[in-house]
């Protein structure tokens, strides 16, 4: 992916001696070794286990969009049976995310919106699949995909942080509904969620408008061409 342009070139540096990608192997081990050590290793588990299968999930759907917009491509391997064979891995690559619980489908919708901002704010523009004229420019939906997604998860987050300035519903501290658990009434766990997840819809709301606002401004401010979108000089 980094020798293709999509993320920068630290990933796929080499190592003159040892021929390893030796820079992006310790940017992961300081990653991998800090986030395995302040989250339980089930749930580290069950993200790894998630993010396989969603994977999965697209390599099955692009072999059957693959054989549609690329018939004559060199295949030293092909897949038989398509579509059913791919259809068949879908489902039930899906019935097993499925069955990891809503917890995780959140931390993997949190990931993927990680990656589209990555995607749309380097990826996209630095691709050597474009135009070499091309390359290193944002088009106005590049920039509202990724100021808009970030907006999406820094909204999230701040909406759930905020949770407990709240006006209505119950405030109890997130370190009160972890200690008691299940001693604590139902109704004021159920008035607990309600509240995160309205606090958390609306904080995603204000983000994604604040975010997409200010990808309109980068781009008018930065990436549109000279003559697009102005008024043309009077003769």
């Amino acid at each position: 992916m980094s020798r293709d342009g999509l993320l920068p070139r630290i990933f796929s540096d080499v190592h003159p001696k040892w021929q390893t990608p030796w820079r992006s192997n310790l940017l992961f081990m300081l990653f991998t070794s800090s986030f395995s050590a302040f989250a339980p290793i089930s749930v580290v588990g069950h993200m790894t286990s998630i993010g396989t299968l969603l994977a999965f999930v697209i390599v099955c759907a692009g072999i059957m969009i693959m054989r549609r917009t690329q018939p004559d491509l060199p295949r030293p391997f092909k897949t038989p049976l398509v579509p059913w064979v791919p259809i068949g891995g879908i489902l039930v690559c899906a019935a097993m995310m499925y069955s990891l619980g809503p917890d995780n489908w959140f931390r993997l919708i949190a990931w993927l919106v990680i990656g589209q901002i990555i995607f749309f704010s380097y990826g996209r523009g630095h691709s050597k699949l474009r135009p070499a004229s091309e390359r290193g420019r944002f088009t106005l939906f590049d920039r509202l995909m990724a100021f808009g997604n970030a907006g999406f998860l820094a909204g999230g987050i701040m909406g759930f942080l905020l949770r407990p300035l709240a006006p209505t519903g119950a405030k109890l501290a997130f370190s009160t509904v972890i200690a008691r658990g299940a001693t604590l009434p139902d109704a004021a766990l159920v008035e607990t969620a309600k509240v995160s997840f309205n606090t958390m819809m609306l904080g995603v709301v204000i983000g994604v408008a604040a975010g997409v606002a200010a990808g309109w401004l980068v781009y008018a401010l930065r990436d549109r061409p000279a003559g697009v979108g102005r008024a043309r000089p009077l003769q």
